[in-house]
């Protein structure tokens, strides 16, 4: 399974950053991506970012369609 964590956090002048994942991650060997987008910090709607902002950065995700996945899982609700 894949989690998305999504926080803004302040960065240390020794570049250090502590994150807390929460509880339904569990122990063990994972895959962490980072990545920092500079954002300014008046403009909240900047903050929160767009989801599209993570677009193409999961590569196990690379070959599904979208579009087709979420009518496979609409399907299955009937």
């Amino acid at each position: 399974m894949m989690y998305a964590v999504t926080m803004q956090c302040e960065i240390s002048e020794e570049r250090t950053l502590t994150l807390k994942l929460p509880d339904s991650i569990q122990p063990g060997t994972h895959e962490v991506m980072v990545i920092v987008d500079e954002v300014e910090a008046k403009s909240p709607r900047v903050a929160q970012g767009g989801l599209m902002r993570f677009a193409g950065a999961i590569p196990g995700l690379a070959d599904v369609d979208g579009v087709a996945a979420q009518r496979a899982m609409r399907e299955e609700w009937q």
